[in-house]
């Protein structure tokens, strides 16, 4: 059986994002399928935290980084020369002619047409989900990472090493 982590995506003021594994208080012996969403749920209730989630996967470039909670939804960590304006981390992804509305909740939302899913196809994709990014969604919910104070995240030993290189790098 892999090693599973639970692991906090966690913004600071400084427009910056880092990933914390949560050390373990002791060792606890759960017998039950990784995938089974309810003994997920049921832990997260008699712990009192919230399910963590597990992602489809990391879309990376050099001044951004996605991690996909699924096909039409994603949290952007943007270079920290973008501060608060990650509609123009997105534009220099995506192109200028994306349609971009803000949500009140500070999400943006996305129409997507076809170039600018190629053009999101094209990033540096790690699949941590077998499912990927397979189909194309008309529109994306975009949630920037400084909107997330903390968000749990349920990786693989090997995808935490690779998600913590990517931040490490993003921030240069």
């Amino acid at each position: 059986m892999q090693s599973l982590n639970l692991v906090s995506l966690q913004s600071g003021t400084v427009h910056s994002a880092e990933l914390v594994a949560e050390p373990s208080l002791a060792e606890l012996n759960l017998q039950g399928r990784q995938d089974d969403q309810r003994l997920m749920i049921a832990l997260g209730q008699t712990l009192g935290c919230p399910r963590p989630i597990n992602p489809k996967g990391i879309s990376r470039c050099r001044d951004l980084l996605l991690v996909w909670l699924d096909h039409a939804e994603v949290v952007a960590i943007a270079h920290p020369r973008f501060g608060y304006d990650l509609e123009s981390g997105l534009r220099a992804v995506l192109g200028d002619q994306i349609e971009i509305e803000l949500i009140p909740d500070t999400s943006l939302h996305l129409s997507l047409d076809s170039d600018s899913w190629k053009a999101l196809q094209a990033l540096e994709y790690h699949s941590i989900d077998a499912d990927g990014l397979s189909e194309q969604p008309d529109s994306l919910c975009v949630r920037p990472s400084s909107a997330c104070r903390e968000l749990s995240l349920l990786l693989q030993q090997q995808d935490h090493e690779l998600f913590q290189r990517w931040i490490q790098q993003l921030s240069h």
